[in-house]
């Protein structure tokens, strides 16, 4: 009898031991599971991360190629194709000596008094030509958007940016940038045009324009900027 109690009880014993093995087994590769799958979710963030971040370069890259091609081709003069034509061809110029006649009276003769020459004015149609070419692709920039464009509000805008106009950053509008996005909002919604509402808001507005110029990767500023003030009613003010 004490025999057989021993023996049931060596049994159970045996019995629970293997279980626990058994499961300490599963448990390990269960929590082995669990920390796989958080490593591949933290891959895959860090992954869309680096994807984010290579086509943000990648559009900033492609922002700089324009500018430089846009620079070169202003600096450098062409056919308006794309195409410039430099001839490199060195040329050689031949004086040809001046014959003397001997027989002539070579007593030296008196230099004409030279009268100095005053630089001519530019005239007011050719004031009014540069003016035009300075505001031109400005105000056809705007015409893309609106057909009834008013040159005079578009010069306004062009005066009223200045020198900013002249780098990249104040040429275009980031729209992906909220820190410029808020800038937008608080120096021409509320200093210039006066619009009384909060940052929400004034976000929302500049977000509208950034959807109707959705097709334009980069942003023109004059553009954004006119068509701020005409979706406030604002151009006559300005």
């Amino acid at each position: 009898m004490v025999a057989a109690t021993f023996l049931n009880s060596t049994v159970n014993t045996v019995r629970r031991t293997r279980r626990a093995y058994i499961g300490a087994h599963v448990l390990a590769f269960e929590f082995a599971q669990k920390r796989a799958a958080l490593r591949l979710n933290q891959l895959k963030s860090l992954g869309t991360v680096l994807i984010a971040k290579g086509e943000g370069i990648e559009r900033d890259a492609a922002d700089m190629l324009d500018m430089a091609r846009d620079k070169v081709a202003d600096l450098v003069p062409g056919k308006g194709d794309g195409s410039v034509t430099l001839d490199m061809k060195p040329t050689r110029v031949v004086k040809k000596a001046k014959s003397v006649d001997l027989s002539t009276d070579i007593t030296p003769k008196a230099k004409k008094a030279s009268t100095p020459k005053t630089a001519s004015k530019p005239s007011a149609a050719q004031a009014g030509k540069v003016l035009k070419d300075k505001y031109e692709p400005y105000v056809e920039a705007v015409a893309k958007y609106d057909a009834d464009v008013n040159p005079v509000i578009v010069k306004k805008i062009v005066d009223h940016l200045g020198v900013a106009l002249n780098s990249r950053d104040g040429k275009f509008v980031a729209c992906s940038d909220p820190a410029e996005r808020e800038t937008v909002a608080k120096s021409w919604l509320l200093k210039k045009l006066g619009l009384e509402a909060d940052m929400d808001a004034l976000d929302a507005k500049v977000g509208a324009v950034c959807e109707t110029m959705k097709a334009d990767r980069m942003k023109p500023r004059v553009t954004f900027y006119y068509l701020l003030a005409k979706n406030e009613g604002k151009l006559g003010t300005l």
